[in-house]
């Protein structure tokens, strides 16, 4: 487009840093980021969400941050996408710092936001906290929990080791446990060594998806471990 001549906007741009992202190329991406900056396309809110989510995928967060705090405007999106980096990249007590500070601007936050608060809990161990998060989906902001959502609170409990209040919590659901939640409890008795509530998830992820190759790998690694330990 440039060689032709062809006139190139905040979209065009847009869709160039997003399909960047898409195959973590951040050296490419920053090639497109100074571009932006030259043309000035670098005040479009828009452009710095996906430039944001670009560095986040990349797991270039002091980019991501720079760029997020950098923004003179900032949307829902804008906050979802640095909040959502700092959770995959195990920033979790920044993720729920930044939630905190969502709160107090009166940003709504959405199903996506919710993902990576009970996300960011999972990986730094606050299960208490990760379940009043949950909780307040619907009792406080009106929002129906989604199977990814579950999943999220499954794997809180999983990781720090709560698997029999994690079973319950499943046998509890108000809608059926979809394939991402059996498989979170399964690889959590997995890590943890518990044989009888890992075959009882598999059981159930193998009704649901009987051609996965995965949870017959899964399984093999559970009594893999549990032979290791009979040694």
């Amino acid at each position: 487009m440039n060689k032709a001549g062809l006139e190139i906007n905040s979209f065009t741009f847009g869709s160039a840093v997003s399909a960047a992202a898409n195959v973590a190329n951040v050296k490419l991406g920053k090639q497109i980021h100074a571009m932006i900056i030259k043309t000035g396309y670098d005040s479009e809110t828009e452009v710095s969400n996906v430039l944001i989510t670009l560095y986040a995928k990349c797991g270039s967060i002091d980019d991501a941050e720079r760029q997020f705090f950098e923004m003179p405007e900032k949307n829902e999106v804008s906050w979802n996408a640095m909040l959502t980096g700092y959770s995959q990249h195990g920033h979790g007590f920044e993720a729920l710092s930044l939630f905190e500070d969502m709160k107090q601007l009166d940003v709504l936050p959405n199903h996506v936001t919710f993902v990576g608060v009970l996300s960011a809990c999972s990986h730094v161990g606050l299960v208490d906290e990760g379940i009043s998060y949950f909780q307040s989906m619907s009792e406080v902001h009106g929002l129906v929990p989604k199977p990814e959502h579950f999943a999220c609170v499954v794997d809180l409990l999983g990781r720090s080791g709560l698997l029999s209040r994690a079973r319950r919590f499943v046998e509890e659901m108000p809608i059926q446990p979809d394939a991402m939640v059996w498989r979170a409890l399964l690889s959590a008795c997995i890590v943890h060594k518990n044989i009888d509530i890992g075959e009882f998830a598999a059981s159930h992820l193998l009704e649901l998806e009987p051609k996965d190759s995965a949870t017959y790998v899964l399984l093999s690694n559970m009594y893999a471990g549990d032979w290791e330990m009979g040694l």
